[in-house]
């Protein structure tokens, strides 16, 4: 899998999700911005570990791509989870309101990634 596929659906995946947002949250105005924020990690975090295991895939340690693998999963659920308590602690969302896009977006991209790492680690 190339950069230029990844990305190609990763846009198409965050539309959708995006999409699917709006239909469900269309009159809870701050839980649909919360849905955004997390939906924006999402994407800048999957480009970020694109870029450095597409890197790591060379490496002589055959090791490295397992351990980033690894990181990555463990630095995405603090970072996600941090932002969830932050939008119940700082912006009063209510957490019940957080539950169903949160899952969405959370599994969207987590099945997106697994999906693209199983074919990066393939490629050689």
């Amino acid at each position: 899998m190339n950069y230029k596929h990844f990305v190609l659906g990763l846009s198409a995946l965050s539309v959708v999700i995006i999409g699917l947002l709006y239909w469900l949250l269309r009159d809870q105005t701050m839980v649909y911005f919360g849905g955004l924020v997390m939906t924006s990690f999402f994407i800048l975090f999957s480009l970020l570990v694109f870029y450095l295991m597409d890197r790591s895939r060379d490496s002589k340690d055959m090791y490295q791509f397992s351990r980033l693998f690894m990181i990555s999963v463990f630095v995405k659920m603090v970072f996600y989870l941090f932002i969830v308590v932050y939008m119940v602690r700082k912006m009063n969302v209510p957490s019940e309101s957080l539950i169903v896009p949160s899952l969405l977006i959370y599994l969207g991209f987590t099945i997106y990634e697994t999906y693209f790492l199983m074919k990066l680690s393939k490629k050689k």
